[in-house]
């Protein structure tokens, strides 16, 4: 499993730093990585700062623990959902009440719970009302 990644814009500080020409260990230490990993990074790339596309993979399926803080606080707020995917930048579809299941979810999950089957001594009139058959 191993370590969790370094965010993108560490890595992006380290390139930038060998592109203005400070050497490996210099430009490891200045953006608070160690030399094995900058020297992971430089072997990983072939020596060459890779193109200015993120370098780890932003995922768009996903909420980000900061886009979930937000949502939180602006539905908190009042703000509706789509003026909330808005200002994320998200599709309003992405976006709901987060700890509640969706209305359309909840009701289908109502609608497919069984009824209690009923006991043998509730079906019979003469069973459910007889002491001495119980």
């Amino acid at each position: 499993m191993g370590r969790p990644a370094l965010p993108g814009e560490v890595q992006r500080l380290f390139w930038s730093r060998i592109r203005d020409g400070e050497i490996l260990d210099d430009a490891a230490r200045l953006v608070g990585v160690s030399k094995s990993v900058a020297l992971r990074w430089f072997r990983e790339a072939g020596g060459v700062m890779p193109d200015a596309a993120p370098l780890v993979a932003i995922s768009t399926v996903r909420l980000s623990f900061a886009e979930r803080e937000e949502i939180s606080c602006r539905s908190a707020a009042g703000e509706g959902v789509r003026a909330i995917a808005r200002v994320l930048g998200r599709s309003p579809s992405t976006i709901r009440t987060l700890g509640e299941p969706p209305p359309a979810t909840a009701s289908r999950a109502k609608r497919r719970t069984p009824d209690p089957i009923p006991t043998h001594s509730a079906s019979h009139a003469a069973l459910a009302t007889d002491p001495a058959l119980s």
